[in-house]
Order: structure tokens, then C-alpha cells, then sequence
């Protein structure tokens, strides 16, 4: 395969275009055309990218004087499209259920998500640290996270039970933080032991569900 290179004021000429023309992402669902030219028409004659949100590419493909080329060119499109998609995560699936045997999305579609998951949110452990608005920011920005997990110590020291408050604002700084990041997170009641402690765990999912559960 040739690898044709271009000239960096035509990159960042078709990088510019590009990156504004991302913005019709936030108003539809589907994308179908892009036309976008360069200094020198001859150069690039057109650029075309069939797209449908929900992680999909159905068909990308550009056209340089007549020839499918400059490989650089393809994987800046692809990765431009999959950070948007990444950082709408929420706002494009909506609330999520269970049908069947799969999670599913606001329209019924199966879908699954990556993210990362945060250490024991237990006092004076050390991961605890991590539970901040920067944290999650920065995962869904450099790891295009779609979803993190927040993994709430329970009965072992620094948890819950000894340290119910403490624990409770950690988890909520995560939530609000995914929330602000537009993506999902999943509250954990990290017990190894949970059948011990019933009504403690009504008691904090109550408290989740009241604070969140307007939330897709």
C-alpha cells in the first residue's frame, strides 16, 4: 500500500475544516457528507464519511485526485469520530436497560461500553485520592472512557461502615464528575461479605437513587 504524506499546511487546513464540522454530530444521529477542499482543489477533491452514532462506521472513504490514499489522513477521520462519539456517550445512548440477556439503550439497541475502574474508595488507603472531578475528566478525555467504576470500600477499615460519610462523598464526586463528562458510572458496593449487611446497602442505594435516579 503507497502511503501518500501531504504538506502541513494542508493538514491543518483539513484539520480545522474538520474539527468544525464535527459539530453536526451534536444535532443529528446521522451524518451523511462531508465535502471538504483544500488550498488547492486539485489536491483534495472530496471527503466523504457515511457515519451512524452508536459506535458504527459504516464507510469511510477519501478521494485524493480520483484515488483512495493517504492512510494518515483515514486514521485522523476515524479517531476524530471516535473521541465525539466517546464524549457523547450518554447524551447519544440515554438511559440504559436490561432485555434479555443484554443491556441495551434508549432505543433498544445492545450496546457495551469501556472505561476504567477507580481503586478501594477506602479512608487513608491510598486510592482514595483518586475519587476527584480531575480523575474522571482525564480518563474520558486521554482513554475516551465511556464509563468508570467507583468502587466503594464496605466493611474493611476506611469503608463504609467506619467511615460511612467520607465514603458516601467520595462516590458522589465521581457520579457528579461523570456526569459534568457525559458518561456512565457504576456505583460498587465492594463487600466480600455483602449478604451481611442488607440495610446498609438499602440504606446507601436509597440515598444514590434519590440524589441520581432522574439521571439516564
Amino acid at each position: 500500500m503507497r502511503i501518500n504524506l501531504i504538506k502541513i499546511d494542508e493538514f491543518y487546513y483539513f484539520f480545522n475544516h474538520f474539527y468544525h464540522s464535527l459539530q453536526l454530530f451534536n444535532k443529528s444521529s446521522k451524518v451523511h457528507l462531508y465535502c471538504v477542499n483544500s488550498k488547492n482543489d486539485d489536491k483534495m477533491k472530496k471527503c466523504v464519511a457515511t457515519t451512524v452514532l452508536g459506535n458504527l462506521i459504516k464507510t469511510t472513504r477519501f478521494l485524493f485526485n480520483g484515488k483512495r490514499s493517504n492512510l494518515m489522513i483515514m486514521n485522523l477521520l476515524l479517531v476524530l469520530i471516535s473521541n465525539n462519539i466517546h464524549s457523547q456517550v450518554v447524551t447519544i445512548n440515554g438511559s440504559l436497560s436490561v432485555l434479555g440477556n443484554k443491556i441495551v439503550n434508549k432505543n433498544g439497541q445492545p450496546v457495551s461500553f469501556a472505561g476504567n475502574s477507580l481503586f478501594w474508595s477506602n479512608y487513608n488507603w491510598g486510592g482514595e485520592k483518586y475519587y476527584n472531578a480531575g480523575v474522571i475528566s482525564w480518563l474520558q478525555k486521554d482513554w475516551n472512557a465511556g464509563v468508570v467504576r467507583a468502587a466503594m470500600g464496605v466493611e474493611d477499615y476506611g469503608g463504609y461502615l467506619t467511615h460511612k460519610a467520607f465514603n458516601v462523598q467520595k462516590v458522589k464526586t465521581v457520579v457528579d464528575a461523570a456526569i459534568a463528562n457525559n458518561i456512565y458510572v457504576l456505583i460498587d458496593w465492594h463487600s466480600h461479605n455483602a449478604e451481611k449487611y442488607p440495610n446498609e446497602a438499602i440504606e446507601f442505594f436509597s440515598d444514590m437513587a434519590r440524589t441520581y435516579g432522574k439521571n439516564p
